[in-house]
């Protein structure tokens, strides 16, 4: 679910954002839109883990793919903004900062997972997990909505899928940078 639910939707999804002159709208409603379903998550736990258990873990199967799914339509947008909005040769530095702030984050938020999971009864204790992942999501949406798209981007007509899935391979086999990457 997590990587065919973020990489797949891309192939689709680039088509798309590449016809668009900015690329901004798609990454903050994209990006709201997909972090809905971990909302949806965290009340269908609570809604539902202690009557119907089955009920509660289809819920989380299927907002768990549509968050995923979400990410993935959203990201092709969402990087041709960053790679817009960021000078080339910060590009690698702001990366690592974010990866490395994000890492010193993440053992943050899982010594308070670990609190929550033992401080609450389930199904309290998820649902409260996934309420803050939920919160701490949408900071990131906000702080997105302060990012300034001054320029439109050069729009590419739109191609047929079949043309689009041809061209595909090609890419692969001219950009050196791509292919390596």
């Amino acid at each position: 679910i997590l990587w065919v639910g973020l990489f797949l939707p891309q192939v689709f999804a680039a088509r798309y954002v590449e016809t668009l002159p900015w690329k901004k709208p798609w990454a903050i409603w994209g990006g709201a839109i997909q972090r809905v379903f971990i909302l949806l998550l965290a009340i269908s736990v609570l809604a539902f883990a202690g009557q119907s258990p089955a009920t509660a873990l289809a819920c989380v199967f299927v907002f768990y793919a549509l968050s995923q799914i979400g990410l993935g339509v959203t990201t092709p947008g969402w990087f041709d903004l960053f790679a817009k909005v960021t000078p080339l040769r910060r590009r690698g530095r702001l990366i690592g900062m974010r990866n490395s702030i994000g890492g010193a984050a993440a053992f943050l938020c899982g010594l308070a997972l670990t609190w929550m999971l033992s401080h609450f009864s389930f199904p309290v204790n998820y649902s409260l997990a996934f309420f803050c992942a939920f919160a701490l999501q949408i900071l990131s949406v906000m702080v997105q909505l302060n990012l300034v798209e001054e320029q439109p981007s050069k729009a590419v007509a739109k191609k047929g899928l079949g043309e689009y899935v041809r061209q595909i391979p090609g890419v692969l086999k001219h950009n050196k940078r791509f292919r390596r990457f």
